[in-house]
């Protein structure tokens, strides 16, 4: 495993998230919730680690929020109006990842 390889697919798998509306931003705009299939779905294209794998690894690297002991979160999805669990995937990191990549 290269940490290339995880940054190469958190920035894809977040990319292609918000343009194609797969996700809520929520927390003023500081995260993305996206809906776990949609992202193990996206993540098992690239078979170099199993999917679970790979968000735990992101969950480590501080890359996405989740409760304790889940790589997701139970968050209120105003557009729904209702609580749901989602994959947490933080900009700000997605914005560094893709400012770094492109130096």
């Amino acid at each position: 495993m290269h940490l290339d390889n995880f940054v190469a697919e958190y920035v894809a798998v977040t990319k292609f998230c918000l343009e194609n509306g797969s996700g809520h931003l929520i927390k003023n705009g500081g995260y993305l919730a996206a809906e776990r299939p949609v992202i193990e779905e996206l993540l098992d294209r690239n078979k170099f680690e199993e999917s679970a794998v790979k968000l735990t690894i992101w969950k480590r690297l501080r890359w996405i929020d989740g409760d304790e002991r889940h790589v997701t979160r139970n968050v209120y999805i105003k557009e729904e109006g209702r609580r749901r669990r989602m994959v947490l995937i933080d900009l700000e990191v997605y914005n560094t990842l893709t400012t770094l990549k492109t130096m």
